[in-house]
């Protein structure tokens, strides 16, 4: 929704071949969406025909492909519905007529952030070989590190008599628990998100508290699988609420 200093018409629609505007713009930007949807090329055939010539798209995803690698637990999950990489948003730019004039990346495992333009002259480029083994080799191993990361954090919070508590009302911990972790022996989920913080995460029986419950609790234990956000969860639960909390990581 717009923010007071800064006004914007709302249109509620799906966005399709059907979808139409009839105010002029130059620019059309969208940020992590293209990771959302369920058929990119259906989608780039979609705003090749809504921008026009000559016109500028300028959109953001997360960078997938880092995030894999790293094993970032939120990379792949029922809202990132394609595993969608740097060369196939260049290939399919290419096929619908956009011209990529600049490309910038945002840390080194987050986003990557695009400008391109609509220009029917330029040539498709092709997609790179090897992709699918080499995409098929990173999942394999995401999913055998999970496995075993399972197997260490149940172990650990099976053998300690600390509390333990779960960060992330959020697939992060949805995706741990569907790999076989224990939540029976997990306080509670914790959550900066005040709208989450007393109510329960769906799929799980696990209710939602602030961080700031961790302040009264002796040597807490908090499992921490954010990806890109754990190191600043980390630093505001050891500077601001706990110093003695402990993360299994």
């Amino acid at each position: 929704m717009p923010v007071d200093d800064l006004p914007a018409k709302i249109i509620k629609s799906f966005f399709d071949d059907k979808f139409a505007c009839n105010q002029a713009f130059d620019t059309l930007i969208h940020s992590h969406v293209f990771e959302h949807v369920y058929e990119p090329d259906m989608f780039m055939r979609h705003l090749a025909g809504f921008v026009g010539e000559g016109k500028t798209l300028i959109f953001s995803i997360p960078n997938m492909e880092i995030m894999l690698e790293r094993k970032y637990t939120n990379c792949i999950n029922f809202e990132h519905t394609v595993f969608l990489t740097d060369p196939y948003v260049e290939y399919l730019l290419s096929k619908y007529g956009f011209r990529l004039i600049k490309k910038e990346y945002f840390l080194d495992d987050h986003s990557i952030f695009y400008a391109a333009v609509c220009d029917t002259s330029v040539l498709r480029q092709d997609i790179p070989g090897g992709l699918y083994e080499k995409n098929r080799r990173l999942y394999l191993e995401y999913v055998e590190y999970h496995n075993k990361l399972i197997e260490q954090l149940n172990g650990a919070i099976q053998t300690t008599e600390r509390p333990v508590y779960l960060f992330g009302a959020h697939v992060f911990s949805q995706y741990l628990i569907a790999f076989g972790l224990n939540a029976d022996n997990i306080v509670c989920l914790l959550d900066n998100d005040s709208k989450k913080q007393g109510k329960r995460l769906y799929g799980t029986s696990l209710n939602v508290f602030s961080p700031t419950v961790l302040s009264t609790v002796v040597n807490p234990l908090v499992i921490l699988k954010a990806g890109v956000y754990n190191n600043e969860v980390r630093q505001d639960i050891l500077e601001n609420i706990n110093p003695n909390t402990e993360f299994l990581e």
